[in-house]
């Protein structure tokens, strides 16, 4: 994205009675190549918009000096840093947080990062871990990273649960992202600085926030949503009857995505969060990456009896025909994936998907899925 675009998208969220929801009704009024309007509009001019009332109006225009200001020294820090800036509009934002409400304007991030790989896996727990945890942490990676080589797992460089996902991952050779509650000028905590260097070969550091932010408590909330909206499913390790991990999976859930949590001791403080998930079906529960390949539907073989009648297949439309050459290069793949890529709606895809899901040419599996036949 042009610099200038990129200034813009920076410095909205930064005005004075503008938040996620009201930047995005400003983009859409006027135009993602005119956002410089939003920065010279007089206050008449706002009160065409719809929801802008004067009050807000009078908020952005005196704050809105400032706002650029500080964008720009933001983009200084940027280049500064080699640092990645992907904003909303652009093509390798992540796909599945685009599909939430309240996903970010901008993600600024450190490393090698493809945010768009088709099994991204969130898992989180207690900074308090036992060894049960960890032990449990170790040998879900250490299986997805046999079974999925290509999978990348998503957490918060936190204590606990966390970092032990991270360092299992990048001892398996795994793709690892860590998505952090302050700006990418520290790291908090600082002990896990290596662990992150080493992460940016496959993966890196992410985040919402700029630099000089604090990791203060209610940006581990927000942080949260970013864990959970980035990946296809969120697995619960360890977790008290309280915390961040339960808020994370609440909003995965919230998401559309699969939740699971690894069971605990009845009487195992650290494992009352997941054991109640799973009790009041909130979560699948998970004892291998068996329960995982079942509910995504990953490594899904059809097997055809050997007396198994021919199948007549029905010709594809010309239409049908361009969906289905997606998917040559991934074999399966999510419809949400496919209507970015084919700026085709939901709902269209839906429609070509089941024909052609009768016609045997691909398959449905959980998760939204399809695979090539």
């Amino acid at each position: 994205m042009q610099n200038e675009n990129l200034l813009y998208l920076i410095a909205l969220p930064l005005l004075d009675g503008v938040g996620l929801t009201k930047s995005r009704l400003l983009i859409s009024y006027v135009g993602l190549e005119s956002l410089e309007k939003i920065f010279l509009y007089k206050e008449r001019e706002f009160s065409r918009i719809p929801d802008i009332g004067s009050n807000t109006a009078k908020q952005i225009i005196s704050s809105r000096e400032l706002a650029l200001d500080r964008a720009q020294k933001e983009l200084n820090f940027i280049r500064k840093k080699n640092l990645i800036a992907t904003s909303f509009f652009d093509e390798d934002y992540p796909f599945l947080l685009k599909e939430c409400d309240d996903a970010p304007l901008v993600l600024y991030s450190e490393g090698n990062i493809d945010y768009n790989r088709s099994k991204m896996v969130s898992i989180v727990g207690t900074r308090n871990i036992t060894e049960y945890g960890k032990a449990q942490t170790i040998r879900l990676v250490e299986e997805i990273a046999e079974r999925h080589p290509d999978a990348c797992i998503v957490s918060g460089m936190a204590y606990g649960v966390d970092i032990t996902a991270h360092r299992t991952a990048v001892k398996c050779g795994l793709s690892t992202i860590g998505v952090l509650a302050h700006g990418l000028d520290m790291l908090y905590p600082l002990v896990h600085r290596s662990t992150a260097v080493e992460m940016f070969t496959k993966g890196g550091l992410v985040t919402e926030f700029l630099s000089k932010t604090n990791p203060d408590r209610q940006n581990f909330v927000r942080r949260n949503r970013i864990v959970a909206g980035i990946s296809c499913a969120t697995i619960v390790i360890e977790s008290g009857s309280r915390g961040g991990s339960l808020i994370t999976a609440e909003l995965a859930s919230s998401y559309n995505r699969e939740v699971f949590a690894v069971p605990g001791r009845l009487n195992d403080k650290f494992s009352e969060g997941c054991n109640k998930l799973i009790r009041t079906n909130k979560a699948s529960m998970i004892a291998s990456v068996d329960d995982l390949d079942y509910i995504l539907g990953w490594n899904v073989e059809t097997k055809k009896a050997k007396n198994e009648q021919p199948t007549i297949m029905f010709p594809m439309t010309a239409e049908e025909e361009d969906l289905y050459s997606y998917f040559k290069d991934n074999k399966t793949m999510n419809i949400n994936q496919l209507s970015i890529i084919t700026q085709k709606s939901v709902s269209q895809l839906s429609s070509m998907l089941i024909n052609m899901e009768f016609n045997g040419y691909i398959k449905c599996l959980p998760g939204n899925m399809y695979q090539r036949l």
